[in-house]
Parts: C-alpha cells; sequence; structure tokens
C-alpha cells in the first residue's frame, strides 16, 4: 500500500530536499513539499507538475531512454536525465503498475486539495 502526504516546505530541511529533488533550486522554495512511498521507495516532489513529469515517466511498458542530447552545447555532450538514478527494480512489471497508481492517485489527491484551499 502506497503512503502519500504533504508537508510544508518549513518543516522539511533544506539540504535534504537539494539532495533527493532533482532540479530543486534553493533560491525558488516550494510552500509544499509532496511524498510518495511506493515499493520501498520515497518519491520527493516540490510540485504537482513533478509528479506528472514521473507519472508520464513510469506510464510507458518499456523504460525510455536515459541519455540527452545537449543540443546547445558545442561539444554535444550527453548528459543524464533527471530519471537516470531511480532503481530499475521499480520497472519490473508489478511494481511499475504500483508505482503508476500510487503516483495516480497523489496527482488526483493534490489537485483536489488545490482546488478546495482558497
Amino acid at each position: 500500500m502506497a503512503r502519500i502526504w504533504k508537508q510544508p516546505y518549513s518543516q522539511v530541511a533544506d539540504d535534504r530536499l537539494h539532495l533527493f529533488v532533482p532540479g530543486y533550486r534553493r533560491l525558488d522554495p516550494a510552500d509544499w513539499v509532496y511524498f510518495v512511498h511506493v515499493c520501498s521507495f520515497q518519491f520527493t516532489f516540490t510540485s504537482v507538475g513533478h509528479i506528472v513529469e514521473y507519472l508520464e515517466y513510469y506510464s510507458h511498458r518499456l523504460m525510455p531512454g536515459n541519455r540527452w542530447s545537449d543540443s546547445t552545447s558545442v561539444d554535444h555532450w550527453t548528459r543524464q536525465s533527471r530519471f537516470a538514478k531511480l532503481p530499475l527494480y521499480l520497472w519490473e512489471e508489478p511494481k511499475r503498475r504500483k508505482v503508476v497508481d500510487a503516483l495516480t492517485r497523489a496527482v488526483k489527491q493534490f489537485q483536489a486539495g488545490a482546488k478546495r484551499q482558497p
């Protein structure tokens, strides 16, 4: 069973966020930090948009490529995407389905909560 919750940003240590949330910048703190714990792995997000990105990633039946080309670079270096460091065991089909279900419920729960708040 997945655990889904959110905490105010002020209650979460800032050093923890920059280690675990890809793309997190200390200059742009979020109001809430969202957590989804499923299949012995805890996802940490700073927006519902991040959850949607991960949901799209895990919605594919086959794992998409983890590298992307930086076309602005003169040398065209290849870089890792934010998904490259996720554990591979989450791609096993039964676990992937649980991850997709948990992330879908999280998006619905947090979007519904945002509509109710003034």
